[in-house]
């Protein structure tokens, strides 16, 4: 049952629409909180994060997906203000890269030291706010609180998955973790 499930789950991850981080979908309050949800890129990215966070007992744990969160929604207020053009021009790179280095995280299924973590998580969830916040008008504060939500329960469900899975089938984490990262690479491959 729990294979057919995954199955599924990797199914439905794979024929997720393609990239979104980028102009050209929906400004408003709906789209910006289905967003994360409809990404393949960002949907995996922010599951990701919560399996890392699960790794981490205590106050660290929750502290990963609050940087990330807090990270994408200043970030998508600071490009909702005005268009930085150096940032513009490659942040959907740093998008895909995002799942090249989280997905080698979760598959090296190594316990980091939770600085560098924040640090690193940080960086990655600007990318993913300033992606999203350069659709947004500088007006539209309800619109980063339904992204912001929106993030927070995929980090949530991908921390849930981390701690349901337990020893016997942490191989299915390594997995998700190398297709990930396979998923980001090849992404990046493909817009060279």
């Amino acid at each position: 049952m729990f294979k057919h499930r995954l199955f599924l789950t990797i199914s439905l991850l794979a024929t997720s629409t393609v990239a979104l981080a980028h102009p050209g979908h929906a400004q408003d309050w709906m789209a910006a909180t289905l967003h994360p949800w409809m990404g393949w890129d960002h949907l995996l990215a922010m599951l990701l994060v919560g399996v890392l966070a699960a790794r981490y007992q205590g106050r660290q744990g929750p502290v990963l997906p609050l940087a990330f969160v807090v990270s994408l929604v200043g970030a998508a207020a600071l490009a909702a203000l005005g268009n930085i053009a150096w940032l513009t021009d490659h942040v959907e790179t740093v998008v895909l890269l995002s799942l090249l280095i989280l997905g080698g995280l979760v598959a090296a299924q190594k316990q980091l030291s939770i600085l560098p973590l924040i640090a690193i998580v940080s960086v990655l969830g600007f990318a993913h706010g300033y992606a999203h916040g350069l659709e947004l008008k500088a007006s539209q504060a309800i619109v980063l609180l339904g992204m912001g939500a929106s993030t927070a329960l995929l980090h949530a469900a991908g921390y849930a998955l981390s701690r349901g899975i337990g020893q016997r089938f942490a191989w299915t984490l390594r997995a998700l973790g190398v297709l990930a990262g396979l998923g980001g690479l090849s992404a990046l491959l493909l817009k060279m």
